[in-house]
Formats: C-alpha cells, structure tokens, sequence
C-alpha cells in the first residue's frame, strides 16, 4: 500500500474540515527503530502535507498500551484531530480520550490508518484509510508467480490509499490559534 500517499488523504480530509492542528500517533519506537519503511513514509507525508497547507502537526510513536495512549492523547491535547497509525493502540486512543473528557467527534476528529475491522470495532466507528492485506497477500502471490514464470516485475508496487468516512470526523469546532 502507498501510505506515504494515505497519510497525505487523511490531512487532506482533516484539513477540508476546518483542522489546523493535528498530531499523528504512530507505530511504537520500535517499528521506526527498525528502519520499518512504511512507518516512516507516513510519518513523514503527514508532516509534509501538514506543512504545504500551512497546518501545525506534530508526530508520536505510541506503544500499544493504555497508559501510553493516556501520554500520547495528553501531548496531543492542542490538537483538534488525530491519526492513529497503529492499530493496536486504536483502542486505548479512543478509551484515553475518553477519560480525558474529550468526545469523537464533537471535540477532536480521528481518523485510522487500519483494516476495516479494526475500524468498524472501535467505539466509535472510525474513518479510516484501510490497510488492504488481503489485496497485498494476493498481489504478492501474483507478482511471484509472474517471476518464477520468467516474466520482469515491477521492483515496487503500491496500492492507492481509499478512505471511508465513518463519522469519526467532523468540522473543527475549535479556533485557528
């Protein structure tokens, strides 16, 4: 999947609702520590698109557990939107904000880069750009047929990004600073 490409939709979407702050909870320390390609592809296009439409961004790895949910959405309390780039955090992000008094979306707008279920199982229903494994698992198998057939492949291949709205985004409700 191309998720340099899916983090600049999802500031794109953000940013056509009114957000002028927002902050990105990532894949843990460890996935960017490892050098994880995609992890810093859409950390690194969420600032870029952040900053050519003149919106303040800011980025955090975010380990999948609760109290670091609680520290993430405590450091993002500037923001009036979030994007969660780690699905196994979705749910503590979303039970922090909770806590912290701050309802999705009538105080901060989320929006999920994760597969479809994870997206539908969160309370509430998140929009998301989905993470298609299913489409990966079955291209890679092409691809590999293809090349033990003898025929040239493509060295790399991304899938374009697709965005469902699901209500977990709305106009920002909080004035430009």
């Amino acid at each position: 999947m191309d998720f340099a490409a899916a983090g600049a939709l999802c500031v794109r979407h953000l940013a056509a609702l009114g957000h002028r702050r927002l902050a990105l909870l990532g894949a843990p320390q460890a996935v960017y520590d490892r050098d994880t390609g995609f992890a810093h592809r859409t950390r690194e296009a969420i600032l870029a698109a952040a900053a050519a439409l003149g919106i303040a961004a800011s980025a955090w790895p975010v380990e999948p557990l609760f109290p670091a949910a609680v520290e993430a959405v405590a450091r993002s309390a500037g923001a009036s939107a979030l994007i969660v780039h780690n699905e196994g955090a979705v749910d503590h992000v979303l039970t922090a904000l909770r806590a912290a008094g701050r309802r999705v979306p009538e105080h901060v707008s989320v929006v999920a880069i994760c597969p479809d279920d994870v997206a539908l199982a969160a309370t509430p229903r998140l929009s998301n750009v989905r993470i298609p494994a299913d489409d990966v698992g079955r291209l890679a198998v092409e691809l590999l047929l293809s090349r033990l057939d003898g025929a040239r492949v493509p060295e790399k291949t991304l899938l374009p990004p697709s965005f469902t709205s699901r209500g977990s985004t709305a106009r920002c409700s909080v004035p430009p600073p």
